[in-house]
C-alpha cells in the first residue's frame, strides 16, 4: 500500500471518528467509548429514560473502540523506572500499607520517617520506620486473629483495614494509643489511600471505593479498567499528583488511575527489581514476596517502593518509555500486568 493510500484511510478513520464521537455525545453517552465499552450501560447512560438511546450508545462503543484502538489513540502511557537510592527494609515485615510520615527541610536533628502496616496471623503490627536506616522507632502488634492491611493518614490518626473482614483500627499518630476498632462496608479489606477529602480504599477486585473519613460509610465506588478490561487484585495504594497509583497483586506492576473514570492512564512496570534483589539475597528467610508498598514525599516530590519481606525500600524515578504505545506494546503490558 502506498504512503498516500495510507494517508487516505487514515484521514477517513478520524474522520469516521470524530462523527462516532459527535453522535455518542448529543445522545448523553459516556465521554469516552471504551469506557462506555469497559464499564457498562448503568453506569455510563446519563439519561437512562429512552431504551433505543441505550441501544445506540452501546452500538457506538463497539464501532468507535476498534477505531481507538487502531489509532493508538486513548492508550495507558508506558512508564519504566530508574533506581535513585537503595535503604535497608525490615525483611521480616510483610507489608501491607506505607505512607511518608513527614519531610525534614532543613532540620539536621529532624528524622525523616514512613509509616508501615505489616501482615500475617500473628504478626501483624503498625510501625513507625526511620527512613534512612529501616530502624523500627516504635510498633504496636495486633491481636493474632488480625492480619494486617492498607494504612491511610486521617488528621491525627492512622487507619488500618484488615483481611477478610470489613473490621480496621483507628490509632492516634503521635503514640499508636486510643486504640478504635471500625467497620467499613468492605468485606475484605486491601489497600488504603486520601484524596484529602474521602478515603480511597481497595478490596483485592477490580473495585476502587470512596468512604467518608469520619464514619467510613460509602460515598461511591469505581470500577478500575484498562480499555476493556478489568484490572482485578488492587493492593496498596497511594494517591499522587491527582491520580490513585495501585500496586497490582501477584505483579511487578503499578496501575495509575484516573479516579473519576477508573480508567488506569498509565503503566509502571518495575519488571527487574524483586528480581535483581532476589539475586543478591538467594539464602534468605523468609523468602520474598511481591512488590507492594508505595510512600510519596509529596513536599520533595520523592517516590518510595518496597515488598513483602523485601530487605530494601527504593527511591524510584518513573521513566516515560512511550506516551503512545502502539498494540504490540500494549498488549505485551497487559498480559504481564492484568490478571485473569
Amino acid at each position: 500500500m502506498g504512503k498516500h493510500q495510507k494517508a487516505g484511510q487514515a484521514l477517513v478513520r478520524g474522520k469516521t471518528h470524530r462523527r462516532l464521537s459527535q453522535a455518542a455525545s448529543s445522545l448523553k453517552c459516556s465521554a469516552s467509548a471504551e469506557d462506555t465499552a469497559a464499564v457498562g450501560l448503568n453506569s455510563v447512560l446519563t439519561d437512562p429514560r429512552t431504551g433505543m438511546a441505550a441501544l445506540i450508545c452501546i452500538l457506538l462503543a463497539f464501532l468507535v473502540v476498534p477505531a481507538v484502538l487502531s489509532s493508538g489513540a486513548g492508550q495507558p502511557k508506558l512508564y519504566g523506572y530508574k533506581v535513585i537510592r537503595e535503604l535497608p527494609h525490615d525483611p521480616t515485615a510483610f507489608t501491607q500499607g506505607l505512607e511518608f510520615a513527614g519531610s525534614c527541610q532543613g532540620d539536621s536533628k529532624c528524622k525523616e520517617k514512613l509509616w508501615e502496616s505489616t501482615g500475617m496471623y500473628g504478626e501483624s503490627s503498625i510501625r513507625e520506620v526511620e527512613l534512612s536506616s529501616g530502624k523500627i522507632l516504635r510498633e504496636k502488634r495486633m491481636a493474632t486473629q488480625d492480619f494486617g492491611e492498607g494504612l491511610v493518614k486521617i488528621g491525627n490518626r492512622l487507619l488500618q483495614l484488615t483481611w477478610l473482614t470489613p473490621k480496621a483500627y483507628s490509632y492516634h499518630v503521635d503514640n499508636f494509643d486510643d486504640v478504635r476498632e471500625l467497620r467499613t462496608p468492605l468485606r475484605d479489606g486491601w489497600g488504603a489511600t486520601s484524596d484529602g477529602r474521602s478515603v480511597i480504599v481497595s478490596d483485592g477486585s477490580s473495585r476502587l471505593s470512596w468512604l467518608d473519613p469520619q464514619d467510613l460509610s460509602l460515598r461511591r465506588s469505581v470500577d478500575v479498567h484498562d480499555g476493556i478490561f478489568p484490572v482485578k487484585y488492587l493492593n496498596e495504594l497511594e494517591y499522587i499528583d491527582g491520580s490513585i497509583w495501585a500496586n497490582v497483586w501477584m505483579t511487578d506492576c503499578i496501575a495509575i488511575i484516573q479516579p473519576k473514570t477508573g480508567k488506569v492512564k498509565a503503566w509502571l512496570d518495575m519488571a527487574g527489581l524483586r528480581q535483581n534483589l532476589q539475586q543478591e539475597n538467594p539464602q534468605q528467610r523468609p523468602v520474598m514476596d511481591v512488590l507492594n508498598g508505595i510512600a510519596w514525599d509529596e513536599s520533595k516530590r520523592e517516590l518510595y517502593v518496597t515488598g513483602k519481606y523485601w530487605s530494601k525500600l527504593y527511591e524510584i524515578k518513573p521513566m516515560l518509555q512511550t506516551a503512545s504505545p502502539t498494540r504490540q506494546e500494549v498488549k505485551a503490558v497487559r498480559s504481564r500486568c492484568i490478571l485473569g
